[in-house]
C-alpha cells in the first residue's frame, strides 16, 4: 500500500496510522480519492498557506487514528474545511483566528450576552473563550482530544473534524460561559486564603509587615477581598489571564490586538489599582495614613500569584 502513496501528503497520512488503521483503509477502495478531496477542500474557503498540505494530511491522520469510528463512516462524518480552519487556528495563525472570528464571532457574543451579569461583562467572557481556545491558557487536557499535544494546548486543537465546526463552537461556548459563570458565583462566597497572609516575610525584614501580619491578619485580607472585588471587570480578567493562566506580555498583546508596550501598560495599570485599593481599605481600616503602608505593599506585590489563583478564579 506505501507503494501506492505519490506525495508529501499522502506519506504523511500513511505514516500517521497505525498497522490495524492502515488495513482498515487498504479495504476501502476509494480511500485515496477521499483523501485527495479532503486535501483539496479547504482551497475553496481558506487561504491554503495557514498550513502546508503535508501538515494537513498528518492533521488528518491523528484524527482518524484516534478514532474509533468505522472508516467509511468517518469519512462520511469529516467536515475537511472546517477541520483546516481549527488547525491553523490551533497554530496560532493569526489570518485563522481572524476569520475564525468573523464566521463565529457574533454568535459567540450574542451568547455571551446572555451570561452577562454584574461583575462578568460579556466582553470579558469573550476574552476567557479566546484564551481557553487559542492559546490553551488554564485549560485542563481533555482525554478525548485527537492530538498527543500536553495539557495547556489551545481548545479548538481538540475538535476532531467530525461534524460542523459551527456546533462545536456551540458547546464549547456554552460550556466554557457556565464554568466561568460557576466559578464566579464560587469565588464570591469564598474568603480571602490564610496563604495571602503567609506570603508576608518573617518579622525582622519589615517592622510595618511583621506587624501586619501578627496583628493585622483580618484587617489585611478584607481589604484585600475588597480591593479585588472594587476592580473593573476588564483589569480581573487581565490579571487573572497574566497572574493564574500564565499568559505573557506577548500572548495578552495577540489576545487583545494590542502592541506588547500597550499590553505591559495595561498589566501595569491593574495591577497599580489592586494595591491602591488593598493600602486604602487597610489604611481605613487601620486609622492610618496610607503612604505608610504603601511599601509594605509594595514588597508584598511580587508573591501575589499564589493567592490570586483563588482570588481571581
Amino acid at each position: 500500500m506505501i507503494g501506492d502513496v505519490r506525495d508529501a501528503a499522502r506519506e504523511r497520512f500513511w505514516a500517521g496510522l497505525g498497522d490495524a488503521r492502515r488495513l482498515d483503509l487498504g479495504a476501502l477502495p476509494d480511500w485515496e480519492a477521499r483523501l485527495d478531496a479532503a486535501l483539496a477542500e479547504p482551497a475553496s474557503s481558506f487561504d491554503v498557506g495557514w498550513l502546508p498540505r503535508a501538515d494537513f494530511g498528518a492533521e488528518l491522520a491523528i484524527r482518524l487514528q484516534r478514532d474509533d469510528e468505522e472508516v467509511a463512516r468517518w469519512w462520511d462524518h469529516l467536515r475537511p474545511a472546517d477541520l483546516y480552519l481549527a488547525c491553523a487556528c490551533a497554530r496560532g495563525v493569526a489570518g485563522a483566528i481572524e476569520r475564525f472570528e468573523s464566521i463565529y464571532g457574533d454568535e459567540i457574543a450574542r451568547t455571551a450576552r446572555r451570561f452577562e451579569r454584574p461583575g462578568l461583562a460579556a466582553d470579558d467572557l469573550v476574552q476567557l473563550l479566546r484564551t481557553k481556545l487559542f492559546t490553551g491558557a488554564g485549560a485542563a487536557a481533555d482525554p478525548e482530544a485527537p492530538t498527543s499535544e500536553p495539557e495547556g494546548r489551545p481548545k479548538i486543537a481538540s475538535y476532531t473534524g467530525q461534524g460542523f465546526l459551527q456546533n462545536w463552537v456551540r458547546v464549547t461556548t456554552t460550556r466554557t460561559f457556565i464554568d466561568c459563570c460557576r466559578r464566579q458565583s464560587e469565588a464570591a462566597e469564598l474568603p480571602i486564603a490564610d496563604e495571602l497572609v503567609a506570603m508576608l516575610p518573617e518579622p525582622g525584614a519589615d517592622p510595618e509587615l511583621a506587624l501586619l501580619k501578627r496583628e493585622h491578619a483580618a484587617h489585611f485580607k478584607a481589604a484585600f477581598a475588597e480591593a479585588v472585588a472594587a476592580l473593573d471587570s476588564s483589569d480581573r480578567v487581565l490579571l487573572k489571564q497574566h497572574w493564574v493562566e500564565r499568559l505573557t506580555i506577548d500572548q495578552l498583546g495577540a489576545l487583545y490586538h494590542l502592541h506588547r508596550a500597550t499590553a505591559a501598560r495595561r498589566l501595569a495599570k491593574a495591577r497599580a489599582a489592586l494595591l491602591a485599593g488593598a493600602r486604602d481599605g487597610l489604611a481605613r481600616r487601620l486609622g492610618l495614613p496610607a503612604e505608610r503602608l504603601a511599601s509594605a505593599l509594595e514588597l508584598l506585590a511580587s508573591r501575589l500569584e499564589v493567592s490570586m489563583e483563588r482570588l481571581l478564579r
